[in-house]
């Protein structure tokens, strides 16, 4: 059996070789390792990561999030109080269930306060999704969430977290003006996210359903992922409007 010792250095050699392969990743106020063979696109004024391989696609998913300061709702002890609160959430079947809360706590990254939490079905059902949230100079906040499918969170889990050890937060006072034109939104408010009601009706779609077979569980998940996707960004919209 392996010592304590030997595994710890297996687990630091292994976070090391991800680290070495990571590329760093920056927004105007949002700065972390990206994992290699990920890369990134701007939604807006938000970015939406995943993996580089079509295939790992609906494994994975990480969100990145920018906004002007609320005095009042944004705050850490604001956030970390809404970590710890189950989310009321809807499953594919339009079934009612609240997500399962792993942790919530403050917590340093690099010196600097984040509020961090863990949930298990809060965007997704049967997908893990944390959230780590701050703010700087009491004008910008940030968010960086990633969601991961629960039947392969021991492959991603590692990786994401080492992603979010690297994690900073800065302040631009050019790209903060460009921030206020956007209009107030929120880090971690309610989403609406029934995902159902947004399920998209594309050709690969009727085809499955004229073949008369089962959607098996990776093809739900892949569905899964994609309509939370579109369920934040129609979310973010309205939310601007």
């Amino acid at each position: 059996m392996m010592s304590c010792r030997a595994l710890a250095l297996v687990l630091a050699s292994t976070v090391l070789s991800v680290s070495a392969h990571a590329k760093t990743f920056k927004t105007a106020f949002i700065r972390f390792e990206l994992p290699p063979n990920w890369s990134c696109q701007p939604e807006e004024l938000d970015w939406v990561c995943q993996p580089d391989n079509p295939a790992e696609r609906s494994e994975a998913l990480v969100i990145v999030v920018t906004k002007q300061v609320n005095p009042i709702d944004d705050t850490l002890p604001k956030y970390e109080g809404i970590l710890k609160t189950p989310r009321a959430m809807r499953d594919l079947l339009g079934n009612s269930y609240k997500s399962e809360v792993k942790f919530a706590r403050i917590r340093p990254i690099k010196a600097h306060p984040w509020a961090d939490g863990l949930h298990l079905g809060s965007e997704i059902p049967k997908f893990y999704t944390r959230y780590i949230a701050s703010t700087k100079e009491d004008k910008v906040a940030g968010m960086v969430s990633y969601s991961i499918a629960e039947s392969v969170y021991a492959k991603w889990g590692p990786v994401l977290d080492a992603m979010i050890e690297s994690l900073e937060i800065t302040f631009d006072p050019n790209a903060f003006n460009e921030l206020l034109k956007a209009g107030p939104g929120s880090l971690l408010g309610s989403r609406n996210s029934g995902i159902k009601r947004f399920a998209p009706k594309d050709e690969a779609d009727k085809k499955a359903g004229e073949s008369g077979g089962p959607l098996d569980p990776a093809q739900i998940a892949g569905i899964a992922l994609i309509v939370a996707a579109v369920a934040y960004v129609i979310w973010k919209k309205r939310k601007k409007g």
